[in-house]
């Protein structure tokens, strides 16, 4: 159905519309989530809804990009000297 439809388009908004690793992680994020939330499951699109607009929002943020690509590239050098050390 409908409600069905807008959850999965949920997912892969959440994921990252590029990203299939991003899209399996929020997907199972989203399953999960309703099962912790089960005492307020009215307000579970309401969740759904405050999560994808703080994404939206952190993920548009210019600084937050660079701050995490910085981060991505710290943990990808500490494995490269881990891999080279063995």
């Amino acid at each position: 159905g409908f409600m069905k439809s807008i959850e999965i388009l949920v997912m892969v908004v959440l994921g990252g519309m590029g990203s299939v690793p991003g899209s399996v992680i929020s997907a199972i994020v989203l399953t999960v989530l309703p099962e912790a939330l089960r005492e307020v499951a009215d307000y579970r699109m309401l969740v759904y809804a405050i999560v994808l607009i703080l994404v939206m929002i952190f993920t548009n943020n210019p600084q937050l990009k660079a701050f995490f690509g910085r981060v991505k590239d710290r943990f990808a050098s500490k494995k490269e000297v881990a891999a080279d050390a063995q």
